[in-house]
């Protein structure tokens, strides 16, 4: 009779162990989320308004309004020198980004965002190939851009 016992508690252990394995394997990226994002076509015009600034944007592409979770929403364009610009609220106006990556759209649909660390990822794309911005607390913005679909 002590056999079927031993079972028991045997499976049981394994049960709770496979458990609390997945549990402390779950780390910080897979809290990794696609923040909301509205895309804004940009008219022939190119000019487009976010949070009350204006700027002036490649016609034919979009300016991307980001609903972060962990901070102020923000916009994002290509203007027509093919440069990353942004801006949020109370940012006093549009904002180049930093680094030197040329751009030809906003990649909307890959931005991510960990709302527990703050972390943020901006994508933009050029041609097929995608590159992609970091932002860490406190220091925000990296500035460097990288190839991030290899």
């Amino acid at each position: 009779m002590k056999r079927p016992q031993l079972r028991i508690g045997a499976v049981l252990l394994a049960l709770v162990g496979g458990l609390l394995g997945a549990a402390l394997n779950a780390g910080p990226a897979s809290a990794d989320e696609y923040p909301n994002v509205r895309d804004v076509a940009v008219p022939a015009s190119g000019k487009v308004t976010c949070f009350g600034y204006t700027g002036t944007f490649r016609a034919r592409t979009t300016v991307a309004l980001v609903d972060w979770k962990s901070s102020n929403d923000e916009c994002f364009g290509i203007t027509p020198d093919r440069t990353v610009w942004h801006t949020f609220p109370n940012a006093g106006g549009w904002q180049r980004m930093g680094g030197t990556r040329p751009a030809g759209a906003v990649a909307s649909g890959l931005f991510r965002e960990n709302p527990l660390t703050g972390a943020k990822v901006a994508v933009v794309a050029d041609g097929a190939v995608f590159y992609c911005q970091n932002y860490r607390r406190p220091v925000g913005w990296t500035d460097i851009w990288y190839r991030c679909n290899d």
